[in-house]
């Protein structure tokens, strides 16, 4: 089995891990749902009972009962946020699967400009749909996704400036992990796992 093999493996199995922790969270959330029902339910019944004997009891009711649905709502935003992450994080890992395979369905679109008359954009499927910018982008900004097709579009590249980028790529390849977590806290952020940040907004 290639380096290429057994990496494709472990990225499939770490999907499948993924999707049993989904299923968990998700389960809690529907949990979560009912149980928060329930406390308002309960509230509602204590209350009237309450005010059967004593107007005090009833509010007595009514202000227990808010605390316990506030501590169950706060609860479940954790988890909510919890079952958000792992899906992006899922999502991730299913779009390095798809860039490995050349599955191009599940790569993310890069939406760039294509240059007028440069000699070999088009030719060489550098931009585009299915080019070799969509394949590389993995940016989470949109001046980072402009910046790198810049670079693939250089008509005369300057060595020593080449070299230095492959020295700090080469330092970045291994920190896949920290890549990942880049992205995924990216897109927590943003929102969606497939968008972009607008780098003017967080400058």
């Amino acid at each position: 089995m290639t380096k290429r093999e057994r990496k494709q493996q472990n990225l499939e199995r770490h999907i499948l891990r993924l999707g049993r922790r989904l299923r968990l969270l998700q389960e809690l959330s529907d949990r979560f749902v009912r149980w928060r029902t329930g406390a308002v339910v309960a509230m509602l019944i204590t209350a009237f009972i309450g005010f059967q004997f004593t107007e005090w009891l009833g509010w007595l009711m009514i202000v227990l009962g808010i605390c316990v649905f506030i501590a169950l709502a706060r609860v479940h935003g954790r988890v909510k946020t919890s079952l958000a992450q792992f899906k992006l994080w899922q999502e991730i890992k299913r779009t390095h699967v798809a860039r490995m395979q050349l599955d191009w369905t599940h790569i993310p679109a890069v939406d760039a400009d294509i240059p007028d008359n440069h000699p070999f954009a088009l030719d060489l499927d550098i931009v585009g749909q299915r080019s070799l910018h969509q394949l590389l982008d993995t940016s989470v900004t949109n001046v980072g996704s402009a910046r790198l097709l810049n670079w693939l579009l250089t008509t005369t590249p300057d060595l020593d400036v080449t070299l230095h980028r492959r020295t700090v790529l080469q330092e970045l390849i291994p920190l896949n992990a920290f890549r990942d977590r880049l992205k995924l806290s990216a897109a927590m952020v943003a929102g969606q796992n497939k968008g972009r940040w607008n780098s003017d907004g967080l400058v």
